[in-house]
């Protein structure tokens, strides 16, 4: 790389997006776990059988280890996001595994929601969105994906 030749600011950009979406995602699942524990929610049994599933149930049932992992996942990608914009090129690759990560698990839950709404004929338009959700979600994870790994990116990472 050329000395006179700066890094690009775009990078520093996108760093500083991750930080705040990644505080967001902190925030937002945290007072989501803070809220379902003050309201009493999953204190009970659901008894979830195969006879009696419902995507409501599943999601009361596990709503607290959703809401820890995806703060786990923030807290990965808020270092990410800091450092990235630091031009670490091991921030790079863990931004691109994680949001490679989030890609997946947005897919997963989406078609998960899709596939147990197949019974109710009211919930159509909340299968579609599902999957329109997802598609929205991914676009951007993907982007970022691809730019991050772009051999003209990379070449400012050390």
């Amino acid at each position: 790389m050329n000395l006179l030749e700066q890094n690009p600011k775009s990078i520093i950009n996108i760093g500083n997006a991750i930080t705040a979406l990644s505080a967001m995602i902190i925030l937002g699942n945290g007072m989501g776990i803070f809220s379902f524990t003050l309201l009493g929610y999953g204190e009970t049994d659901t008894g979830l059988s195969p006879n009696n599933y419902n995507i409501l149930d599943w999601i009361s049932e596990h709503y607290f280890r959703v809401c820890m992992s995806m703060i786990i996942i923030g807290i990965v990608y808020l270092f990410g996001g800091i450092y990235l914009a630091k031009y670490k090129l091991w921030a790079n690759r863990l931004v691109t595994l994680v949001s490679g990560l989030l890609f997946f698990v947005i897919w997963f839950l989406m078609i998960f929601m899709f596939i147990s709404m197949s019974g109710n004929v009211e919930l159509k338009i909340f299968r579609i969105g599902s999957i329109v959700t997802a598609i929205i979600w991914s676009i951007p994870l993907l982007i970022l994906i691809w730019y991050l790994n772009k051999k003209d990116t990379l070449k400012h990472f050390v």
